[in-house]
Parts: C-alpha cells; structure tokens; sequence
C-alpha cells in the first residue's frame, strides 16, 4: 500500500466504545502499545469494525506534539506514547524527529526548529508522542 502518512500501524481492534454520533475504537498493535481512534459511527459500519477485527491505523506526522518525559504536564490527548530519540533532521525551519517504541516501531514527527531548540531534543531523550484520538485514520484490507 502507498500512502503519505508517515506513521502506519497494524493491530487488532480491542474495543468499540459507541456514542451517539462517533464511537471510540482502540487499536491494540502490542502488548503494552495501544493506539485509541475516535470516527464515526458510519465508519465503525462501513468497515465492520469489531473485537478482533485486523486494521491499520494512520498518524500522519504533523498531527503529532512532542512532550518531554519529565513533564508532569496531565492532558486531554488520549495517545500518549513514550519513545526515545533515534534521529533527528533538522532542517531551517523544521525537523523530521524518529521515535523508537518499545524497540520495534517506529513513529515520525515533524516539528518546528524553534521546538526542536527549545526543547533541546537529541538523540537518546525520552518523550511522548501525543495526538487526539481524532488525528487516527482507520482503515482495513477489502475482502
């Protein structure tokens, strides 16, 4: 498959929450490692989304922010997920940064330079990818 996301998990669906509009949908890649979608409910329909069902989730890079591990900030996002630094691309006014999670997969964020000083963020630092449920794209191979 060809797609522009940068960051393309595969899991099994672990639970369907049901709202009235949108239903809540987590994604388990890994033990340890799951990934949370909010979508419609028309979606949750059209791609027959149940317990156990194979999808593949999307991040697309720029939805990402990136947080120091020793913040003790509390926040609404419900993917919080810990990595470290394995590269970082800087560039004049931006940065590529590659996370490694739990040393088997990786995710890419694109963050301003500005951020990247700031936060002083080098290879080897702890920090949590964050992104709203509502940043995942959910999708599953045609039958």
């Amino acid at each position: 498959m060809q797609i522009s996301a940068r960051n393309k998990f595969v899991g099994k669906v672990s639970y369907v929450k049901q709202g009235q509009v949108d239903a809540e949908v987590g994604v388990k890649i890994a033990e340890g490692f799951e990934i949370v979608a909010q979508i419609t409910q028309a979606s949750v329909g059209h791609l027959g989304l149940a317990e156990g069902v194979e999808v593949s989730a999307f991040v697309k890079y720029s939805n990402l922010m990136l947080m120091s591990a020793e913040d003790d900030m509390l926040l609404s996002a419900r993917n919080q997920l810990l990595g470290t630094v394995v590269a970082v691309q800087s560039a004049r006014i931006s940065a590529e940064i590659v996370l490694s999670l739990l040393e088997q997969f990786t995710l890419k964020a694109f963050v301003s330079q500005e951020a990247v000083e700031e936060m002083g963020l080098k290879v080897g630092d702890k920090v949590y990818a964050v992104f709203k449920a509502g940043s995942v794209i959910l999708g599953k191979k045609r039958a």
